[in-house]
């Protein structure tokens, strides 16, 4: 596999990947227990909560200082956008950082990156024609702003490919500085955009700067200390990373389609109002969720050692990450229940409140995100990457039917159901799989057990 000239395009076989993976993997588990990663997982970590935290702030300053139309408007056109740059995205961080031979130098994967938002900015700008000549709830204040969501998320993008190389060298705290300062930047604008001009086109405009900005000027000269950002441009090279992305790549739009499919339907149907209202009682689950995705990302390597040697070992540990969800999960569903309508009242306003019944759901669905989350990462650990993909496309389908049937009937509570009965099915189907995978693997381990007992009884005589 050694590869003297990095230019040169080397199809990866299926042995190949593996063994890439394998590498990476151990590479984890050796500074898994180092002193170094408690820092770099407490930077990654401060980035991800300061960005949540501020999203959600920014959700609320939408709601006081403009209204639950404009709230809803901008989750609407982060909904549509977000499923296109995902996927025009190729999964390139997850290639970067399993690349362990260095097969493909960084600016391949770079000029991937914004080549691949080039085209998810004239993707989004096309649907957003198609919506203003089409749909006559939507004028060209609403294109604007989402031709700017479009350009702010693909810088955002071009930055997750630098993230990926500053997590590769172990150096988390370019991510989290970057991650914190752009959220902290994008309440603040939005607070002093909003307040002045009352118009969502003009502070999404502020986003396209602030974004563009902290890529041009942190992002991409700080990962200029790690690898040169230009070099041969090598077609070939990019053509085959694009083919490697194509599985990763499946698995997350179906993920972030189930997410945003409610909000599509809640939009036709109800209008941007209700989509404000849902999404802003969904933020419980997007907190409840990081918890979970914090908590799978600290078994999955160990998870995956198991799953390598004693395959059945894993169920002990998912057993008591399934308890841990659940104690989580019970204190959230009471604080809603009890203070619900208090907290809409307070931090949006009296319309919102008059959903809490939704909140209260989201609230008691939260056990089975946190569960279907938990299997997702147990799937990763047993490599389970096609199987996942089949299992996205389900859930996705059960999304569709369900949000088509429920929401026109039931409204928002409807739509919370839908995401519910889902999640429900994502675990079932998840925890049926990883079963199947762990029954197999363990099937295979006892055989070569066997057999290398045969080899050495047959040695001794």
């Amino acid at each position: 596999m050694k590869n003297n000239n990095p230019e040169t395009f080397i199809p990866l076989s299926n042995e190949a990947t593996v063994e890439i993976a394998t590498e990476a993997m151990d590479a984890v588990l050796d500074i898994y227990t180092s002193s170094s990663i408690r820092k770099n997982f407490s930077w990654l970590l401060t980035g991800n909560i300061v960005t949540e935290l501020s999203l959600f702030a920014v959700l609320i300053v939408l709601a006081k200082l403009g209204s639950a139309q404009i709230q809803g408007r901008f989750l609407l056109c982060l909904g549509i956008v977000t499923p296109v740059a995902v996927f025009t995205s190729l999964g390139l961080r997850a290639l970067l950082i399993t690349d362990s031979f260095n097969l493909y130098k960084f600016y391949n994967y770079l000029y991937l990156r914004i080549i691949s938002c080039a085209v998810s900015v004239i993707v989004c700008l096309l649907i957003g024609f198609y919506l203003m000549l089409y749909e006559s709830s939507y004028d060209k204040s609403f294109l604007y702003a989402f031709g700017f969501i479009a350009g702010f998320k693909a810088f955002d993008f071009v930055s997750d490919i630098c993230y990926a190389a500053f997590q590769k060298k172990e150096n988390m705290k370019y991510i989290g500085i970057s991650k914190g300062v752009k959220a902290i930047g994008a309440l603040i604008v939005t607070v002093i955009l909003l307040w002045f001009t009352h118009s969502l086109t003009i502070t999404m405009f502020g986003w396209l700067v602030l974004y563009g900005s902290m890529t041009l000027l942190y992002d991409l000269p700080k990962t200029k200390k790690y690898y040169p950002l230009y070099g041969h441009l090598n077609f070939k090279n990019i053509a085959a990373l694009a083919k490697q992305s194509v599985p990763l790549v499946i698995s997350t739009v179906f993920i972030t389609l189930n997410v945003n499919l409610p909000r599509y339907i809640i939009a036709a149907y109800y209008g941007e109002d209700y989509v404000g209202y849902f999404g802003s009682m969904s933020y419980v689950s997007v907190a409840m969720a990081m918890i979970f995705v914090a908590i799978g990302n600290a078994l999955l390597p160990r998870m995956t050692d198991y799953f390598d040697n004693t395959p059945s070992a894993i169920w002990p540990l998912v057993v008591k990450a399934a308890l841990v969800v659940v104690v989580i999960c019970i204190p959230a569903f009471f604080v809603c229940l009890l203070y619900g309508k208090m907290i809409l009242q307070l931090l949006f306003s009296p319309q919102h409140a008059q959903f809490v019944e939704v909140l209260w759901i989201f609230a008691g669905a939260s056990v089975f995100v946190g569960l279907s989350s938990l299997m997702g990462f147990v799937g990763t650990a047993c490599r389970a990457f096609t199987a996942s993909a089949i299992v996205g496309a389900v859930v996705l389908v059960v999304t569709l039917i369900g949000g088509l049937i429920l929401v026109p009937k039931y409204s928002l509570v409807g739509a919370v159901w839908t995401n519910a009965i889902s999640n429900i099915v994502g675990f079932v189907l998840m925890t049926a799989v990883v079963t199947w995978y762990i029954v197999r693997k363990s099937a295979v381990l006892n055989k070569v057990t066997v057999l290398k007992g045969y080899s050495n009884d047959y040695q001794k005589s």
